[in-house]
């Protein structure tokens, strides 16, 4: 019996569970069409199917990488990774009410990084960009303020 269980599969379900969650939430959410100009609901969209997406990908990668070893299994590093993200997925919800995205989504940006095995420099370097790029793309060209 072969054993798909291993840490690109696990990222990837959990990846498809919060687009699917997304998705379920987004039928709440007004959907104005391209004509009407870009509605509540447009970025929520893209975001869902690129997760969804990447999910169904990381999937796959699994699944091939199991068939390739099949006893090898590298699921015992998710344990502390994944209490982590979950711990800096809810500390990044409640911390957009008090210190405003930008600085919540750099701190969870930098955290999920570590715990998913980038190093430090990298990670530095990737929340900085991810950073001003939020920052251009919402409070420069939207005018929405982020603190």
């Amino acid at each position: 019996m072969r054993h798909y269980f291993n840490s690109f599969t696990v990222t990837g379900i959990g990846a498809l569970l919060i687009a699917a969650f997304v998705g379920r939430y987004l039928t709440n959410i007004p959907f104005a069409p391209l004509r009407a100009g870009l509605g509540p609901a447009f970025f929520p969209t893209v975001v869902a199917v690129l997760i969804g997406t990447l999910g169904v990908l990381s999937v796959g990668v699994g699944v091939a990488q199991a068939r390739k070893q099949p006893h090898k299994t590298d699921v015992q590093p998710l344990r502390w990774r994944s209490a982590l993200l979950i711990a800096a997925v809810v500390l990044y919800s409640l911390g957009m009410q008090y210190v405003g995205l930008l600085v919540s989504t750099a701190v969870f940006l930098f955290v999920a990084m570590i715990a998913l095995g980038v190093r430090l420099r990298h990670a530095a370097l990737a929340t900085a960009a991810a950073s001003a790029a939020i920052y251009v793309v919402f409070d420069v060209m939207f005018r929405i303020r982020l603190f």
